[in-house]
């Protein structure tokens, strides 16, 4: 195996694990592409962009798979990243700075950096102290609500490093 396909071959590996999925075909169909797609990927050695943003949590949402669709894990995480979205953001909702709120909350790639974050959570709290991805989110809500300015402060930091560079990309 060449080192093109092995890194494409870890490129899909880390997509299944980002969407939740156990094999090409559950990828294909979360990410709703044709269900040969994937094995094409491994044979021209190459993913598309918008699939490879993924899995570094810079994809925009209209990339991301239907909520329908998408795993146990990421219903879960979508939830607490929209969570912890929503706290992060209090202050610029609550301050009347309309148009604060609405480039806060027009920033995609922030959000999807806290649900790449809130799936490291649920999956290390699965491992750790909990049986079912209900009960790990809300063992992990009840840590950011034990240290609420710690945590707000991270994920702030988190939305405003996304929006700093969103901005660089656009000058």
């Amino acid at each position: 195996m060449s080192n093109r396909e092995d890194l494409i071959g870890r490129y899909i590996e880390n997509l299944k694990e980002v969407v939740g999925a156990g094999s090409d075909a559950e990828l294909a169909r979360l990410l709703s592409v044709d269900k040969r797609t994937v094995s094409c990927w491994r044979a021209r050695k190459s993913i598309p962009r918008k699939f490879l943003d993924l899995i570094s949590g810079t994809a925009s949402a209209e990339i991301a798979t239907p909520a329908m669709q998408l795993s146990e894990r990421d219903k879960h995480a979508f939830s607490l990243a929209l969570f912890r979205a929503t706290r992060a953001q209090a202050d610029v909702a609550s301050c009347g700075r309309f148009r604060d709120v609405w480039d806060a909350l027009h920033a995609p790639s922030g959000f999807w950096l806290l649900m790449r974050a809130a799936r490291a959570d649920l999956n290390e709290t699965i491992k750790s102290r909990a049986e079912t991805y209900q009960t790990a989110l809300a063992l992990v809500i009840s840590d950011d609500l034990e240290d609420s300015d710690g945590t707000t402060k991270r994920d702030r930091n988190t939305l405003s490093a996304a929006s700093l560079s969103e901005a660089v990309e656009q000058d």
